[in-house]
């Protein structure tokens, strides 16, 4: 990018230091600059002169600019009711309607930071039991029978288990794709309860909206192509999201089972993730993944955890004491496999397919690639259902205690010939 000299003079010596310091952890050093001569502007020898900034500058985008430069911002006040957050809103949609009529070639800009601002912030509508009492005393206000309400309240349960207790529109849908494939019947009355929960109970419209009760008939589903994964996969360059992607994949698991997986449950060296997590509805054992994903996972992603972990504890100690009530527990937060918002790996991942593909699938459909995939490999129907976890009671309660069908080197066996690699 390319600024005035006037907008050039009025940045100064921290903030320089700070873009210098942005393009190195980066970029490294710029082609322009010799090692000698960069050594000594990073470790603060040389003067960042005008002509040194300039060729910075060159290597960052405006929105990289902006961060950096930006100290405060231009309204440091938050609203502090509806009425002020509306005058606030009013003012600064004018404020930017002066800059349009003066920098017509923003709105471009203006109308991408808009979207991705509605994008990224994923409507979360945190439950409770206390919701569910109330929603047992409306419906007996309204005559329903007993028997339905609790019939009702039964599946709503399991649900929000299943989810932690916090409802999304991503959530939800992930939820009733993957209910509507074991079992039709039961998503559907899944539906039919949550939603006159959020009508009554929560009273949120844009919740309300954002799913559909399925319909009991089956429909052909377009599968993906693993072609299709690895094009996604390429483009994907936000290391936390491209791990969660490749590993449910490759694993064929549920995308809630990788989100509440632990360090623990990952083998790196065995090449396996466990799940050891027995419910009605979930028998996830174990899978594998591919070599190249180990290594990846060892090299790239796990440093990169750590990082990550290291950089925000004193932010999610802060949130936790702040918030007493929510009983955040930071050291399991610290041994999740991925200690990340799940709507932000699930909105760098949907960016990257449509980058890849002009078109979006549901995270879920991995799940039923690998099931495909592994078909069209011979792979034994009991041996799919064990790596996804779908065995029945006493087939896991047998393989639990003894492995009397498959071991874990037959498994691993199957699946390495299968050859379902996404890291090319």
């Amino acid at each position: 990018m390319e600024i005035s000299d006037d907008e050039l003079k009025r940045i100064n010596e921290t903030q320089k230091r700070k873009i210098l310091q942005y393009i190195a952890e980066k970029h490294g050093k710029p082609e322009e600059f010799s090692s000698p001569y960069w050594y000594m502007l990073k470790n603060g020898k040389r003067q960042i002169s005008d002509n040194v900034l300039k060729i910075l500058l060159k290597y960052l985008s405006y929105d990289e600019y902006v961060k950096l430069i930006s100290s405060e911002p231009i309204y440091p006040v938050i609203p502090d009711s509806l009425t002020n957050a509306i005058i606030y809103i009013d003012t600064f949609v004018n404020g930017v309607s002066k800059i349009l009529e003066k920098y017509p070639e923003l709105e471009t800009y203006l109308s991408t930071k808009v979207m991705q601002l509605f994008k990224e912030r994923e409507r979360k509508v945190a439950v409770t039991e206390e919701h569910l009492k109330k929603f047992e005393m409306i419906m007996k206000a309204k005559g329903r029978k007993e028997t339905t309400i609790r019939t009702e309240i039964n599946y709503l349960r399991r649900m929000f288990k299943e989810l932690n207790w916090e409802l999304s529109r991503e959530k939800i849908i992930e939820y009733m794709n993957r209910v509507m494939e074991e079992s039709p019947f039961i998503a559907k009355h899944t539906a039919n309860a949550l939603k006159p929960f959020i009508k009554e109970v929560l009273q949120d419209k844009q919740l309300y909206d954002s799913f559909k009760t399925p319909k009991v008939q089956f429909r052909e589903k377009v599968p993906v192509k693993l072609e299709e994964i690895r094009k996604v996969v390429k483009i994907l360059d936000h290391i936390p999201s491209k791990a969660y992607f490749v590993l449910l994949a490759e694993t064929g698991l549920r995308p809630g089972e990788l989100l509440t997986a632990t360090v623990d449950n990952l083998d790196i060296k065995e090449r396996i993730i466990w799940v050891n997590k027995e419910t009605q509805t979930k028998r996830a054992y174990f899978s594998f993944f591919s070599k190249k994903t180990a290594e990846f996972l060892e090299k790239v992603y796990l440093p990169a955890r750590e990082e990550f972990i290291e950089a925000n504890n004193n932010n999610i100690m802060k949130l936790a004491k702040a918030n007493e009530d929510q009983k955040i527990d930071i050291e399991k937060w610290k041994k999740k496999l991925f200690p990340y918002r799940d709507d932000v790996l699930r909105y760098k991942i949907y960016e990257a397919m449509d980058k890849a593909l002009g078109r979006r699938f549901e995270l879920y459909a991995l799940r039923r690639h690998f099931a495909t995939y592994m078909q069209l490999k011979k792979v034994p129907p009991l041996a799919i259902n064990i790596l996804q976890g779908r065995v029945g009671p006493n087939e896991f309660r047998i393989l639990k205690e003894n492995y009397t069908v498959f071991t874990i080197e037959d498994l691993r066996k199957l699946y390495d010939e299968a050859g379902l690699i996404v890291l090319e």
